[in-house]
């Protein structure tokens, strides 16, 4: 009953956020003067209960990064993790300290990168964690090849970057939900884990939830999205609009404090993502605010 009443009253709290996606502009670069940022983030407080919630930047896919920036300050979310469409692996010292600048100036913060895939090369595994280090960002989102476990382990007992490997769900070979994940790294260093991708794992027929209780301290990233069913290709919706227990998760997360990225990752309508994404985090408000 009381996971029903949260649900009901996230609903009827989200609808004051996410009607603002009635608003958003389908623009490629939001005008700065119809920003959607809510009065505690204005007043420089957390909107989302102490939860770091963001968006990686794959969602904004078909924009250039500045746009990208602009379209996270009209959404009033402050972090990101950066896809490499926005910001090349190959870039130069140089251009990654620009992209770091600018990201600072318009007063967000680089929580992660990736998804970066990663072959049994030491060398590659080594430039990946350096971009990492670079921007600023504290965990590496990865897709490792399984022989490449050993280098990454590694490397990985040397650096300061958290390395936490994304699933795919059914069509990925390597990792379709987190508990391949949890299987392939016991017994690794503990700064490799888990970014549960929750769309992924309901389609590789793995509860999310009980997922994200059991990669317990090594997780280290979440990508949030909703689905229409668990079927192995539904759609993408808005958060809230599909069949993925958003509430439930959100309530774990509070009460275990999690201090990683929480990222919405919006795949739909690539070329107009900012009213679904405005729907998604103004029901995350709502359901946080329920909680």
């Amino acid at each position: 009953m009381t996971q029903y009443l949260a649900r009901r009253d996230a609903l009827k709290l989200a609808a004051l956020g996410a009607a603002a996606a009635l608003h958003a502009s389908p623009q490629r670069e939001p005008a700065p003067r119809r920003q959607l940022f809510p009065p505690e983030l204005r007043a420089g407080k957390e909107p989302f209960h102490g939860l770091k919630v963001g968006l990686t930047s794959y969602s904004t896919r078909m924009l250039m990064l500045e746009p990208s920036l602009k379209a996270l300050q009209f959404l009033g979310v402050r972090y990101i993790s950066l896809k490499d469409m926005h910001l090349p692996l190959s870039s130069t010292a140089a251009e990654r300290a620009d992209a770091k600048k600018k990201i600072a100036k318009a007063g967000l913060e680089v929580l992660g990168c990736g998804v970066i895939s990663l072959k049994n090369d030491e060398a590659q595994i080594r430039h990946a964690l350096e971009y990492a280090k670079e921007i600023g960002s504290p965990v590496a989102t990865i897709a490792p090849d399984p022989d490449a476990l050993p280098a990454l382990n590694k490397v990985a007992k040397e650096s300061d970057i958290l390395l936490a490997i994304h699933n795919h769900g059914p069509e990925d070979k390597k990792f379709p939900s987190p508990y391949d994940v949890l299987k392939a790294i016991d017994g690794l260093d503990q700064k490799i884990g888990c970014c549960v991708d929750v769309g992924h794992t309901l389609r590789a027929g793995v509860d999310p939830l009980e997922a994200l209780r059991k990669c317990g301290r090594r997780l280290y990233g979440i990508h949030m999205k909703d689905i229409t069913d668990s079927s192995p290709k539904p759609r993408n919706v808005p958060l809230g609009q599909g069949v993925v227990d958003i509430v439930g998760m959100l309530r774990y997360l509070v009460e275990s404090r999690f201090q990683h990225l929480v990222a919405l990752e919006y795949e739909a309508e690539p070329d107009s993502t900012i009213p679904g994404m405005s729907a998604s985090f103004g029901y995350l408000r709502g359901a946080l605010a329920a909680i």
